[in-house]
């Protein structure tokens, strides 16, 4: 069933001064951000969303470097975002934040994709706090295998906009969309289930 997420989102005139971590709600809950804004965090027990309609697109390409020093190109389409350099894979866009204890529990779960389904499925994640340090970056890669490429908030803040505008995104972390064919078939707003994640690779793949 299509169904078209709202943007009646309040919009923020500084998107990350603050970046919420927090559970995925069972039912609406509030979170505080800079100038006594509340932005609504809307779930339901259908997320998460499968065949994401748009609303609007801008059709940017975005050249992001990542830490590792890989330029990772990211157009975006109207269904979606298409990767050339990972044509033919499922990519897993993933938003994180270096302290935030649900990601760093969400982390190992990517891991485990990563180890089951090996070239079939890329990921790219995006650290939406300040920036790591090469010995956070380090750490980070021991214990959960972050071997992938991995992009700083302020080199990809006008993906992050994006992300907003078109998908509603509140800031809220950890947030993952799976993305296959150009088509986000999957976003998964605040900690989601092993489960919910295993999934929806598991139908997407075929296995």
């Amino acid at each position: 069933m299509k169904h078209t997420l709202p943007l009646s989102f309040l919009i923020v005139s500084t998107l990350l001064a603050y970046t919420g971590c927090t559970q995925k709600p069972s039912v609406q809950e509030e979170i505080l951000i800079p100038e006594s804004i509340d932005i609504p965090i809307h779930t339901t027990e259908n997320t998460p969303v499968k065949e994401i309609s748009h609303p609007q697109t801008t059709g940017t390409s975005y050249h992001l470097r990542s830490i590792q020093g890989k330029t990772i190109d990211i157009i975006e389409g109207k269904t979606g975002f298409t990767f050339p350099q990972y044509e033919d894979k499922i990519v897993i866009l993933e938003i994180f934040g270096k302290e935030c204890k649900y990601c760093m529990e969400e982390l190992p779960v990517i891991s485990e994709i990563r180890r089951k389904y090996g070239e079939k499925v890329q990921v790219i994640a995006i650290q939406a706090e300040e920036p790591m340090s090469t010995s956070e970056y380090l750490t980070l890669k021991e214990n959960f295998n972050m071997s992938y490429p991995i992009i700083e908030r302020d080199v990809a803040l006008n993906l992050l906009y994006s992300l907003r505008d078109i998908y509603g995104w509140t800031s809220v972390l950890p947030y993952v969309q799976v993305i296959k064919d150009g088509i986000t078939q999957y976003q998964f707003p605040g900690q989601t289930s092993p489960k919910e994640l295993k999934d929806a690779l598991s139908e997407l793949t075929g296995y």
